[in-house]
C-alpha cells in the first residue's frame, strides 16, 4: 500500500492473458471500433480543457509509445488490464500515428460499483483520477451537494461522503470522478483505519474501478507452485512469531484454494514471493513513508509484473507491528497475500480485499470465490511439487499449506450482543414542513458511540453528539417517510430505531424558487487562522420566507444559525483543512448554498 501518486508508466514486459479484453468492474469487453462513439460525447468538467480516456494498445506497451504520449501532452494516470492505460489528454490532442487498437472515454456507467445496484449505503467512497488535485476534488464534491467527512487513513484521491442516490448520479457525470463504491460502517463511524492504495505493477497502483485477477500461470498439472523467501524482518516482534503469523495467513488461503507454497532459497527465483520489512527506499520504485499512512504493498504476479519482483510483499518497518493487536501482522498479510495471488480490491466492506484494513477481518465467501476462480478449489490430494529447502521446524504452522478435502467457506459468525441502547424522542407523526429535527439518547457501559441516519427516500447523514445526539434537519418528501437511526459501539455492533413521519402537502401551489443567500463574513472563500472557531454571517431572502439557515463541515459537525434574514453562526474548527457549507432553506425545502475553506494552523 502507498499514498504516492501513480508513477509514470514504465514498460509492461509481458503479454497479459486475454490481451484483447478490457476488464472493468462494470463490464468485461472486447473493444470493437478503433474509436468509441463516447469519445465525441459531451462531458461535464470541473476544470475544462482536458478529458480522461482509456487507450488500449495492440500489444504490450513499449517505452517509445509512452514517450510518444508524453510528447503529445498526454499523462498516464493508471494501468488497466490488458495492454491499456487510463490517460488525461488536453482537448484537441491527436492520437494519429499511435499504435492504438481502441480509444474510449471513461463512461459514467463505468464509475458506479455493481455492489450499489441493490443497496443504498449510509455513505460512499468517491475516487477521483490521480491527476485531480485535492482542492479541485473538494470543490467539485461540495458543488454536487454531498457532505464530505474527513477521516484519517483515507487512500489518496479517495473521499468519504454522505450523499443521496440523485447526488451520486450527478457525481458519475463528472469527468474527474473515476469510481464510487460503498463506504464501510467503520469508515463512517470514525474507526481508526489505514487504506491500501491497491496492488502494484511497475506502472503504479491499479485503480478501484479495474477488475483484476489473472493470477500466476498454472503448471502442466494445472497447479500453481509458489515459493516464499523471508528477508529482513521487523525488530518489534520475534522473528519466529513474525514468520508464523505470515505463514498462518498463507495457510488460511490454502484451506480453500489450490496452490502449493514451499520454502525457497533465493529471493530472485521465478515464482518466489520475497517477503521483507523495509523503510524509506527499500529496493523498489515505491519508497515507504514514515507517517503511518503506509503499512505494506504487494506486486502482482507475473504477468503483468516481471520477475523477480512479481508477487513480492513488502511491509513498512517503521510501523508498530504486533501479533494479535494493531497493527496486526496476520491481518495485513492476509490482505496482501490476496494481492500476491493476483486479486485486486473488492467493493464489499465485508471482504478482506476491501481497500481498508480492519483488525480481525477474515476471508469472506467473495474473497475465496475470487481466488478459487483463478486456481480452483483445494483438492483432497496434493500434486507432486518440485523439491525445496527443508522446512524450518521452529516455524509454526507448517510452511506448506495443508491441502485438505474441500472446506466450505467460513460460516458467518453469530453477531455478539452489545450493551448499547438507543432511544428516539418521539417526533410529530405528520407535518407540512420540508424538514424535521430529531434527537435522542444512546448509552453504553464503556466505549465510544456513533449515530447515523438514513431515510427510505435516499437521504442520509451523521448525527451530532452520541450520548445525547441530534439531527438538525432530516429532509422529508410528500407522503410517508421512514427514517432509520443507527447507533454503533466501538466493536461496530449496530442498534437501530425506525420512526415514520408523513409530510402532508399544503394547499397552495408548489414553491420551486430557492432563497437568495449572501455570505458577508468571511469575505473570502479561502483563509487561514489559529483560532478554534470562526463566526460566519450574512443575509438570506425568499419569496415565501426563509425558514432556517444551517451550516455543516467536512468533519461531520453541523448546526443552525441564529436568525434568517440576517443570520450568524459560530462554527468550530479542527486543525487542518475545514470545509464549511452554509445553506438557506424555505418551507418548501428549496435551498441555496455558499461555501468557504478555513485552514486552522
Amino acid at each position: 500500500m502507498s499514498w504516492r501518486n501513480l508513477a509514470a508508466l514504465t514498460l509492461i514486459q509481458a503479454t497479459i492473458l486475454g490481451a484483447g479484453t478490457l476488464h472493468l468492474k462494470t463490464r468485461t469487453f472486447e473493444p470493437g471500433a478503433a474509436v468509441e462513439d463516447s469519445v465525441m460525447a459531451p462531458l461535464r468538467h470541473w476544470r475544462p480543457g482536458s478529458s480522461h480516456y482509456l487507450l488500449q494498445f495492440k500489444g504490450p506497451i513499449s517505452q517509445s509509445q509512452l514517450d510518444d504520449l508524453n510528447a503529445r501532452g498526454v499523462t498516464v494516470t493508471g494501468a488497466v488490464p490488458d495492454n491499456a492505460v487510463m490517460v488525461v489528454a488536453p482537448d484537441g490532442v491527436s492520437f494519429n500515428g499511435l499504435d492504438v487498437a481502441w480509444i474510449g472515454r471513461h463512461r459514467p456507467t463505468d464509475k458506479l460499483s455493481p455492489v450499489l445496484a441493490n443497496a443504498v449505503p449510509l455513505g460512499y467512497v468517491v475516487e477521483v483520477h490521480a491527476d485531480v488535485s485535492a482542492a479541485d476534488a473538494t470543490l467539485m464534491l461540495l458543488d454536487s451537494g454531498v457532505q464530505i467527512i474527513d477521516r484519517s487513513g483515507l487512500v489518496n484521491h479517495q473521499f468519504l461522503v454522505v450523499a443521496s442516490p440523485e447526488q451520486v448520479a450527478y457525481l458519475q457525470a463528472w469527468d474527474e470522478v473515476s469510481y464510487i463504491f460503498p463506504a464501510s460502517q467503520d469508515l463512517l463511524a470514525g474507526v481508526d483505519l489505514v487504506g491500501c492504495s491497491g496492488p502494484l505493477t511497475q506502472s503504479g497502483h491499479i485503480a478501484q474501478y479495474v477488475l483484476v485477477g489473472h493470477g500466476w500461470p498454472l503448471n502442466g498439472a494445472s497447479v500453481v507452485v509458489l515459493n516464499y523467501y523471508f528477508g529482513s524482518l521487523t525488530t518489534k516482534v520475534p522473528d519466529v512469531k513474525t514468520k508464523s503469523e505470515i505463514l498462518r495467513a498463507f495457510n488460511e488461503w490454502g484451506k480453500y484454494v489450490k496452490f502449493h507454497l514451499n520454502a525457497g532459497t533465493d529471493a530472485q527465483a521465478p515464482n518466489t514471493i520475497a517477503i521483507l520489512f523495509g523503510s524509506g527506499s527499500h529496493g523498489d520504485a515505491f519508497p515507504f513513508d514514515s507517517s503511518g499512512l503506509t503499512l505494506a504493498h504487494t506486486f502482482y504476479p507475473a504477468p503483468p509484473n516481471p520477475e523477480p519482483i512479481a508477487g513480492d510483499m513488502h511491509f513498512n518497518a517503521v510501523e508498530n507491528w504486533n501479533a494479535g493487536g494493531n497493527i496486526d501482522i496476520y491481518t495485513v498479510a492476509l490482505h496482501e497475500f490476496g494481492h500476491a495471488l493476483g486479486l485486486g480490491h473488492t467493493d464489499n466492506p465485508g471482504d478482506i480485499m476491501y481497500p481498508y484494513y480492519r483488525l480481525g477481518a477474515q476471508l469472506s465467501a467473495d474473497d475465496i470465490a475470487g481466488a478459487v476462480n483463478l486456481y480452483g478449489a483445494a483438492a483432497a490430494a496434493a500434486p507432486t511439487v518440485p523439491a525445496t529447502a527443508p522446512v524450518d521446524p521452529a516455524i509454526v504452522p507448517p510452511v506448506t499449506p495443508a491441502i485438505n478435502p474441500p472446506v466450505a467457506p467460513p460460516a458467518t459468525p453469530s453477531i455478539p450482543k452489545t450493551s448499547l441502547t438507543l432511544s428516539v424522542i418521539a417526533p410529530v407523526p405528520a407535518t407540512t414542513d420540508a424538514f424535521i429535527s430529531l434527537a435522542g439518547t444512546a448509552s453504553l457501559a464503556t466505549g465510544s458511540i456513533s449515530v447515523a441516519w438514513q431515510t427510505d427516500r435516499g437521504a442520509a447523514g451523521l448525527a451530532t453528539g452520541s450520548a445525547n445526539w441530534s439531527i438538525p434537519a432530516v429532509p422529508l418528501e410528500i407522503g410517508a417517510n421512514m427514517i432509520t437511526i443507527t447507533a454503533m459501539d466501538a466493536a461496530h455492533l449496530p442498534v437501530t430505531a425506525v420512526v415514520s413521519i408523513t409530510r402532508q402537502a399544503v394547499s397552495a401551489g408548489p414553491d420551486t424558487i430557492p432563497p437568495d443567500l449572501n455570505l458577508i463574513s468571511p469575505g473570502v472563500t479561502t483563509l487561514s487562522t489559529t483560532d478554534a472557531g470562526i463566526t460566519a454571517s450574512g443575509t438570506a431572502t425568499d419569496n415565501m420566507g426563509v425558514t432556517k439557515v444551517m451550516w455543516l463541515t467536512n468533519a461531520g459537525t453541523s448546526g443552525t444559525a441564529s436568525g434568517t434574514a440576517n443570520w450568524q453562526a459560530t462554527i468550530p474548527l479542527y486543525v487542518g483543512t475545514n470545509r464549511v457549507v452554509i445553506r438557506a432553506y424555505d418551507a418548501a425545502g428549496n435551498f441555496r448554498w455558499r461555501s468557504f475553506v478555513v485552514v486552522r494552523k
